[in-house]
């Protein structure tokens, strides 16, 4: 095996490593300190989030809904041929083909 790809092979298994971590934190759904706070002690409570969120967050999901919504294209017109006029008919001159 070249040095290339032995390199190639040890990048594909660190990243391999790094997802399994990600994968098992994202799996993880204890209560987290805050970020950059581990260690160190807390005066917010999760009463206060409670009601922060209920208060910020109440209209996420209509709204969200509506944006979806916005986003899809509205239905085509009816796709009929328009009434034929006597002219038409007959092929004369000035009538749409």
């Amino acid at each position: 095996m070249d040095p290339m790809e032995r390199q190639r092979q040890r990048e594909l298994a660190i990243r391999r490593e790094q997802e399994l971590k990600d994968l098992e934190t994202e799996n993880d759904h204890r209560e987290r300190p805050l970020e950059g706070l581990s260690s160190a002690p807390t005066s917010w409570t999760q009463d206060q989030d409670d009601a922060a969120a209920a208060i910020v967050h109440a209209q996420d999901e209509a709204a969200s809904e509506e944006r979806s919504r916005e986003q899809v294209p509205p239905a085509p017109p009816e796709r009929t041929l328009p009434e034929r006029g006597d002219d038409e008919e007959q092929g004369l001159p000035g009538a749409r083909s």
